[in-house]
């Protein structure tokens, strides 16, 4: 996979994508597993993004706060 920020230039060189298992263990300093790291991120994006929302930080009319907005508050079907 291939992407340039500055470009918006990307390429995908795969015909047939499979997901790859990821796991980075969070570990306290006495060696305690606090978690699963996306676990955790996934966690604080759930606190953070109704207040994102709600001040507006994406509701600008470029193409990157659209595409954001329909990433992480995507349209709920029947709702």
């Amino acid at each position: 996979m291939y992407y340039d920020g500055a470009t918006k230039q990307q390429e995908l060189l795969v015909s047939n994508p499979v997901p790859i298992p990821f796991r980075i263990d969070v570990v306290d300093p006495s060696e305690v597993v606090l978690g699963n790291s996306t676990g955790i991120i996934r966690d604080g994006f759930d606190h953070w993004l109704p207040l994102v929302e709600k001040l507006g930080v994406l509701a600008g009319a470029g193409k990157e706060d659209l595409a954001l907005r329909e990433v992480l508050y995507p349209v709920r079907q029947g709702g």
